[in-house]
């Protein structure tokens, strides 16, 4: 079985490829790899439905079929981008479970509506009678679906007749393919069609042919991969027909080899040591060129800081005052924003069921760079789309050296172009900053400062647009969806910063802020009055948002 850790790793990876933020991002760009598959659904809505990751128990499951991308079908009662956490992994992690809204049989999916007296389709699914039967194969005997065997996809999103998966097959792949593997304890695995065939092969040595069987490492684990046809193809696609006797009893035995329990034990062990506290990656570590190889010469000393430091928080874990990981992370998030304008956004998030509290930043590119407050600094996807890697550093770390050296060492860790000189700050990067730098003054105070975004961005209950927007005057003109808006959703533009004594809301679009009365102010125009002095510009909007005192 698996244990706690190892099935909260399962569980969170399920929920973040059905919360990709490649939907909406491809949603809104039409140059965006994954737009011709998202756009299928017809843009984002409450009926969008959600990526499918895998369908079974993949933390359990000794088989795993590898294929192109699931089919959508309007009939099922399918989770879609409105249903929360709990109901998105039940539903995933459950499918085949013979009850009420799961599939029957392993082969007919559960009805949004009867027909016929039956709330099951009249039709098994072709994909999945093929599996099941195949399954049967390899294991000579009955099987469970679910448990004996999961299904999983290297596009997630669901379309007709694989529409777009050609386009997003990379992108989607290069981020959520070896996580999947990860986590799955598949002593087999067996890849259907020439999408999967194309993805899985970046994941091995080498090229995998048609209707082979082969022991090779994927994804840290030996396992035999066998490749067969997708069960759709217009030709031959009988398993007997085409593999060898021989290949066919290499993955019988292998699924024979090691029981389910020995798979979770080995899953569990090689879990538990990659969740220890790891040293901080060296630069000296990392795939340079051009410019970032003189800054990891440059920065080698600080890594090697950073790296020492990481060794000594193992032993000597340090709990910090809350208003300093506050100012510490703003003014992270505010510098990796200035330096990379347009690219790079910051939202404020609460994954985990809604027990962290992240600023993420992210770029349509594949950036997923998140300050947990509540644990450390983590990378999961770099900006040029190469393999992350990097240790979660905790913040002691970042507060004991440099920061602009840290800064670019984070930078350069996250994919993220060198930058020379750093450019003008624009509307959106005055807010960062002035968020940041009135986060600066509450440190090590008794209060923290409420830095929300006007969207309540969490995985747990209470989601949605934040109240406090209507304590503003901001105008309804302002508040309406704008096609840039993320998710669609306006309030991703909006921010709060209150404590006692102040209360300031800002739209990053345009760089607005706004007391609880009066009008408002213009950032770009206030800095540029100032002397483009970004202390001066803080000092002058704590000023405005200032609240009268109680009596």
């Amino acid at each position: 079985m698996q244990d706690r850790a190892d099935e909260e790793r399962v569980r969170q990876l399920l929920f973040d490829i059905t919360n990709c933020a490649d939907v909406p991002a491809a949603s809104f760009d039409s140059t965006h790899p994954c737009h011709k598959i998202v756009g299928t659904q017809r843009g984002l809505s409450d009926g969008f439905q959600v990526p499918e990751p895998w369908a079974g128990h993949i933390g359990l499951a000794p088989l795993l079929f590898v294929s192109s991308n699931p089919s959508i079908s309007e009939a099922e009662p399918y989770p879609t981008w409105a249903d929360d956490r709990e109901r998105r992994i039940t539903f995933f992690e459950e499918r085949f479970g013979d009850g009420p809204g799961q599939v029957k049989d392993g082969v007919y999916f559960p009805l949004a509506t009867q027909y016929k007296g039956s709330w099951h389709s009249p039709r098994a699914v072709q994909f999945w009678n093929a599996c099941k039967r195949n399954a049967e194969l390899l294991f000579q005997r009955a099987v469970r679906p679910g448990v004996d065997y999961a299904m999983t996809e290297v596009v997630h999103c669901k379309s007709h007749s694989e529409k777009g998966v050609q386009h997003a097959r990379q992108r989607c792949s290069n981020r959520w393919l070896r996580a999947i593997l990860e986590v799955s304890p598949a002593t087999v695995v067996v890849v259907l069609g020439e999408h999967a065939r194309v993805a899985i092969c970046e994941h091995t040595s080498g090229d995998l042919a048609y209707w082979t069987a082969t022991r090779v490492a994927v994804a840290g684990r030996d396992r035999v991969v066998a490749v067969a046809r997708h069960p759709n193809f217009h030709g031959p696609r009988k398993w007997t027909d085409h593999f060898a006797e021989s290949a066919l009893a290499e993955l019988s035995n292998a699924l024979r080899s090691e029981s389910n329990s020995q798979e979770s034990s080995a899953e569990t062990a090689r879990f538990e040591s990659s969740t220890e506290p790891a040293t901080a990656v060296a630069l000296t570590d990392l795939p340079r060129s051009g410019a970032h190889a003189v800054a990891a010469v440059r920065l080698h000393e600080t890594s090697d800081a950073i790296g020492s430091s990481a060794r000594r928080s193992r032993a000597e874990p340090a709990a910090l005052n809350s208003t300093v990981v506050e100012a510490a992370s703003w003014r992270l998030a505010s510098e990796l924003a200035r330096r990379h304008p347009g690219v790079v956004r910051v939202t404020r998030e609460h994954p985990g069921g809604g027990l962290y509290d992240v600023l993420a930043l992210r770029s349509d590119a594949g950036l997923e760079l998140m300050l947990n407050r509540q644990g450390t600094i983590q990378i999961h996807g770099r900006h040029d789309q190469s393999d992350v890697d990097w240790a979660p550093t905790p913040w002691v770390d970042y507060l004991a050296h440099d920061p602009r050296a840290f800064l670019e060492w984070l930078e350069s860790a996250a994919g993220l172009p060198l930058v020379q000189r750093v450019p003008a700050s624009t509307p959106t990067t005055l807010v960062y900053r002035t968020l940041a730098g009135i986060a600066a003054t509450s440190f090590m105070t008794l209060h923290s400062p409420e830095i929300e975004m006007g969207y309540i961005d969490t995985a747990g209950y209470g989601g949605g647009p934040a109240s406090w927007l209507d304590m503003f005057p901001i105008g309804a003109e302002v508040r309406r969806p704008q096609p840039a808006d993320l998710f669609g959703q306006p309030g991703y533009r909006f921010w709060m910063c209150r404590r006692p004594g102040l209360m300031l809301a800002f739209e990053t679009s345009n760089g607005t802020a706004w007391a609880t009365r009066g009008e408002p102010v213009e950032l770009m125009q206030r800095y540029q009055a100032v002397g483009r002095d970004i202390d001066a510009l803080t000092r002058d909007l704590m000023l405005l948002g200032s609240l009268p005192a109680r009596k």
